[in-house]
Formats: structure tokens, C-alpha cells, sequence
């Protein structure tokens, strides 16, 4: 799907980090429609490496994968973020089939800044998109 190259979410970067190939193409192709420019890791440990060596406006993070789930991977973007000094914070906002309290609380003590249940709508998407990179 072609990328929109207007709107208020043209060129928006998004690191979507999702091991489930279904959700991470319908979870791409709303963002490319949105005017988005998408990198995919499938896993924490690729999330880690694309983090370190771009710049995103925004990480949809999925909570349980293999390897690193996104708990153990938004920490250790946190813990980076530190040693970088306070002007790098990239929001992440976990991807989760989960939604009772204890998991958005897990997910906000591992330094997550929303939080979102799947499945989602491209509209879901948009008004979270909207919300942090306004």
C-alpha cells in the first residue's frame, strides 16, 4: 500500500514491533495509508538495533514476543535513553491482546507512555498518532 505524502501524519516515523506477520501487515498498511513511514522489527532485540540507529517519532511495541518481549525492550530503550541525556525520549505505546489493569500498569512501570488493545482500528491508530506527535 502506497504511502500518503499529506496530511498532518505525512512522514510521521513509526518502528512497529510486532512477531505476528497477519497483525504486522493490517497494523502497516493503516500506517502507510495514514502518511506514515514504517520500519518493522519482529522482536525486541530488532526493535533495540532499529531504535539505536534511527530516529522515530513513535514505537507501537507488542508486548509478548519471542526472544524480547516488549516489556524487556522498552526498558533497555529507557535505560539508553538516559545515558543519552534528556532530550532523546521516543514514546512507545504498548500492543497488547491484554487488557486488564495489571497489564497497562506493567507496561507503564517498564516506561511505556499509552497503551493500546488489539485488535485496533486505522482510526485508533490515528487519534494515538495524533495524541504524541502533535
Amino acid at each position: 500500500m502506497e504511502s500518503q505524502q499529506n496530511g498532518e501524519l505525512s512522514g510521521v516515523r513509526v518502528l512497529l514491533v510486532e512477531d505476528n506477520p497477519v497483525n504486522q501487515i493490517v497494523a502497516q498498511e493503516n500506517l502507510l495509508a495514514l502518511g506514515c513511514n514504517v520500519d518493522l522489527a519482529d522482536d525486541g532485540l530488532m526493535a533495540l538495533d532499529r531504535w539505536q540507529s534511527n530516529t522515530y517519532d513513535i514505537i507501537y511495541m507488542d508486548c509478548a514476543m519471542p526472544n524480547m518481549d516488549g516489556l524487556q525492550a522498552t526498558r533497555e530503550i529507557r535505560r539508553r535513553e538516559r545515558e543519552q541525556g534528556p532530550e532523546r525520549h521516543t514514546t512507545i505505546v504498548a500492543l497488547t491482546a491484554h487488557f486488564q489493569k495489571e497489564n497497562r500498569d506493567e507496561c507503564f512501570e517498564a516506561g511505556m507512555d499509552d497503551f493500546m488493545t488489539k485488535p485496533f482500528t486505522r482510526d485508533e491508530l490515528k487519534q494515538m498518532l495524533t495524541r504524541w506527535t502533535s
